[in-house]
C-alpha cells in the first residue's frame, strides 16, 4: 500500500531519503521539513507493508559508537516500542512523535563495541484506534577504525584491573546509566565540558603494560591541569556523584529519554544529586583519581546504557 503522507503530493524514494539522510543532522522536525519541501517535486511513491504508519530514522547507515534515534508520527501510534539489536527501548511523546535513541557503541561498563554490519529496527505500534501493528526498518552500522592505545600503569594501579573490580563498576553503571527520564532536559548541540587538547578518542583500543588488547575506551580524555573548572555539557539532571574504582570522582547527568554524560577523575565534584544543571554551570575540577596516570578528564555519553562517543554531540543534533 503507498505511504499515506500528510502532505499534498506523493513522495519520491529519492526525496525520502534525502530527507531521512538531512535527518542525521538536524531534528526531527527539521527532517520532516526537509521531506515535505521535496515532496512537492517527487512524483513515485513509496509502498510500505499495509497499515505501518509513517515511520523513520534519524539515519540510513551510521558509524560504530554512534546514536541514532527512531520517530513514528505520534497522530498514527499512541504508543509502542523499538528494539535494535536486542534491547527494547518504549517510544516516547516528543514533538509530534513517537521517538526512542539507540546507542550503536558499546555496553556501559562492558567495552565491546557493536559489530558493524546491517540490522533492523523492530517497530511494535498501537495506534490511536486501539490496533497493533509491527514492522522493521533497516540500518546499517558501519566499520570504524579504532587505532589502539598501550598503556603503562604504575605497580599502584594494577589492581583496578582486577575482572572482580571492572565487573563490579560496570553494575554499578548499568544501574546510573539504566533510569529512564522520558522527557528530554537538553536542548541543542552539547558543548564542550572544558577546553584542551583531546588525548584519546572514544573507542580506541585498550592495550596495558604491554598485554592484550582488552577493551575500547568508553569515552573522550581531555587533557587538563589539575584543578580546571568542569561544565555540564548539556542541561539535565545530576544523577549521581561518588567515587567508583576506576573512574575515581565521578558526576553523572541525566540528559532524559536515556541520554546521560559522565565526567570522571575529577579532584572535586562541586555538585549534588537531584542538582538542575544548564550548560556551562561548573560541577566539579579536573584531577587524576582512579585509574588514572595524569590529570585530566574523561567524558563519556550513554545513550540507553549504551556508550557512545560524547564528540559527536557537539556536532550532530538529536533526536
Amino acid at each position: 500500500m503507498a505511504f499515506d503522507l500528510p502532505w499534498d503530493r506523493p513522495l519520491g524514494r529519492r526525496g525520502f531519503l534525502a530527507g531521512m539522510i538531512g535527518l542525521a543532522g538536524g531534528t526531527a522536525l527539521g527532517g520532516a521539513a526537509a521531506i515535505r519541501r521535496l515532496a512537492r517535486t517527487s512524483a513515485p511513491q513509496i509502498a510500505l507493508s499495509a497499515g505501518a504508519p509513517f515511520a523513520f530514522l534519524s539515519t540510513l547507515s551510521t558509524p560504530q559508537g554512534t546514536a541514532f534515534s527512531v520517530h513514528v508520527r505520534g497522530n498514527e501510534g499512541a504508543s509502542g516500542s523499538a528494539t535494535f539489536n536486542n534491547q527494547r527501548i518504549t517510544l516516547v511523546p516528543l514533538d509530534g512523535y513517537l521517538v526512542a535513541l539507540f546507542g550503536a557503541g558499546q555496553p556501559a561498563g562492558d567495552e565491546q563495541e557493536i559489530a558493524p554490519g546491517d540490522y533492523t529496527v523492530h517497530i511494535e505500534v498501537t495506534t490511536t484506534a486501539g490496533e497493533p501493528l509491527s514492522f522493521d526498518l533497516p540500518i546499517t552500522i558501519s566499520t570504524t577504525d579504532f587505532p589502539v592505545d598501550a598503556v603503562t600503569l604504575p605497580p599502584d594501579l594494577d589492581n583496578l584491573l582486577d575482572p572482580n573490580v571492572v565487573a563490579q563498576e560496570a553494575q554499578q553503571l548499568a544501574q546510573i546509566y539504566g533510569a529512564q527520564t522520558p522527557q528530554q532536559l537538553w536542548s541543542g548541540l552539547w558543548i564542550m565540558p572544558a577546553q584542551g587538547p583531546i588525548s584519546t578518542q572514544f573507542g580506541e583500543a585498550r592495550s596495558y603494560n604491554g598485554g592484550p588488547v582488552t577493551g575500547h575506551h568508553s569515552g573522550v580524555d581531555i587533557a587538563l591541569d589539575a584543578g580546571t573548572p568542569i561544565a555540564a555539557c548539556a542541561a539535565g539532571r545530576v544523577a549521581f556523584t561518588g567515587r567508583l574504582a576506576e573512574r575515581g570522582n565521578f558526576i553523572a547527568i541525566d540528559h532524559g529519554l536515556g541520554v546521560f554524560s559522565g565526567y570522571a577523575h575529577l579532584s572535586e565534584i562541586d555538585a549534588q544529586p537531584g542538582q538542575l544543571v544548564q550548560p556551562g554551570d561548573i560541577i566539579g575540577k579536573a584531577g587524576s583519581t582512579g585509574l588514572s596516570t595524569g590529570p585530566h578528564l574523561h567524558w563519556e555519553c550513554a545513550v540507553n546504557g549504551m556508550n557512545v562517543d560524547a564528540l559527536r554531540w557537539t556536532r550532530v543534533l538529536l533526536p
